[in-house]
Formats: structure tokens, sequence, C-alpha cells
């Protein structure tokens, strides 16, 4: 059995705001992708669309290394056109022992993709991970962020002066607290950003009046942080909930 992933194009009829039970939703496109192996699994778990009307998704996707007589799995990134007919897709493998995975996507003003998710040795808790690409695919630069501390990159964005700003979680000698870093187009680490209110990050986004606001979650349940130019705290507001991821 050979693994497809399929990637689904809905189109909503009618506003969300006042959206019948019986509102007719319609799929304009399905397709399904091959990684570079068959037999080997393959998810992807966001996608982004570009500016050119199509879509770019990121994910996992399984390689062999005959050599080791091992399998490992890595980046995965599909990039489509409008119609989600496949434009390129690549893998971004780095060795036998590794169980990478990438959680989420971004075009960048350049025309690339930045790329997080987390990047783990044999099948272990993975250390906080971020790559760029090329507008085809070509790897600029990987980056593994606090060290091989214990962390994930759960979501991404492009800041307006340039700089890339990548959230999730990591692992410090207190715990598993809410983390951010701020990178430069090449890739050089300009700030860490630690925030032990929360124990990880699943969105991000800047705001109109400077700043931005993180969701995700705490110990006291779901979590909203806002944080001002600076990425100093102004307010943190928990709520009796699960984890927010957007």
């Amino acid at each position: 059995m050979n693994f497809k992933v399929k990637l689904t194009y809905t189109l909503l009829l009618g506003s969300l705001a006042t959206l019948p039970a019986t509102a007719q939703i319609e799929d304009v496109w399905t397709r399904f992708y091959n990684g570079p192996e068959e037999r080997l699994e393959e998810i992807l778990w966001d996608v982004y669309q570009t500016e050119d009307a199509g879509f770019a998704a990121c994910g996992i996707t399984g390689v062999r290394f005959p050599e080791q007589n091992r399998t490992a799995t890595c980046f995965w990134v599909v990039r489509t056109n409008s119609d989600g007919e496949l434009v390129w897709a690549r893998a971004y493998p780095r060795d036998a022992n590794n169980s990478d995975q990438a959680y989420t996507i971004i075009e960048t003003d350049a025309g690339g993709f930045l790329v997080g998710g987390s990047f783990a040795e044999a099948h272990y808790i993975g250390s906080f991970g971020v790559i760029l690409t090329s507008d085809d695919g070509d790897l600029l630069w990987r980056r593994i962020c606090n060290g091989d501390n214990t962390g994930r990159c759960s979501a991404v964005i492009e800041m307006k002066d340039g700089d890339f700003l990548a959230a999730g979680n990591t692992w410090v000698e207190e715990g598993n607290i809410a983390y951010a870093v701020i990178l430069n187009e090449d890739g050089d680490i300009l700030e860490e950003l630690f925030y032990p209110q929360g124990s990880v990050f699943g969105a991000v986004r800047e705001i109109e009046d400077n700043g931005f606001i993180f969701s995700g979650g705490s110990r006291n349940g779901s979590w909203i942080l806002r944080v001002d130019e600076n990425y100093d705290v102004v307010w943190s507001r928990t709520f009796d909930d699960d984890v927010l991821y957007e």
C-alpha cells in the first residue's frame, strides 16, 4: 500500500455568521500527493494560500537510508497551484536517526517559505526547529533553537520589519514553558523570549497598534498573552478550557 496525502479545497456557500445547519458545502477539488518513498507515512499538518493564489502545505514524510538500513521522518513541503496541481514537493531529511515533523508554514515577502516544527532524534521528543526555503523549495537554512532542549515550533509569522517570529514551547530548568524566537532573513537568532506564565504558544499575530498577541495553553487552562513592541507583557489572561491554537 502506498500512502497518499489528500488536500481538499472546500468552498463554504453563505456567511459563516449565519450559516444554517443545512448550508451547502462543496469540495472544489481534492488532490493526493505522494512523498519521495513508497509505503512510508505522509501527513500534512498546515496549509497556506500563496501570493499567486496557489497553496503551500507542510508536514511529515518518511525517507529511507539504505546504508544504515533505517527509515527516518523529516519536514515535507508541498507546493501547488490554485487548482491543487503539484508544482513541487520537497523533503528535508537530516540523517537516519531523525524523526522530524513540520507543523506550520507561511510564505515570506521574498517568496520563500518559513516552516516550523520539531527536530527529534530517534523518535524522542523533538527540539524547537525552523527552516527557510527559496520559492523553488531549496533549503536556505535550518535552525534548532534553545539548544537541544525539548520543544516544538507551532506558529511562525513574518513581522513588519522583515524579521521572523517563531513561537511554541521549550524546556527550561523550571519545566516546560511558552517560548518564542526572533530570527532575521539569514537565520541568525536575534532574541529568545521565555514566558513562564504559559506552557505553550499555539498561534501568534502582530497587531496594528504595535506588539503581538499570542494564544496557547497554561497550567491553568487556555491562555492569551499580549506583549508590546519590545516583547514585554502588557496583559495575560487564562480561561478554563483547552489549548488555543488559533
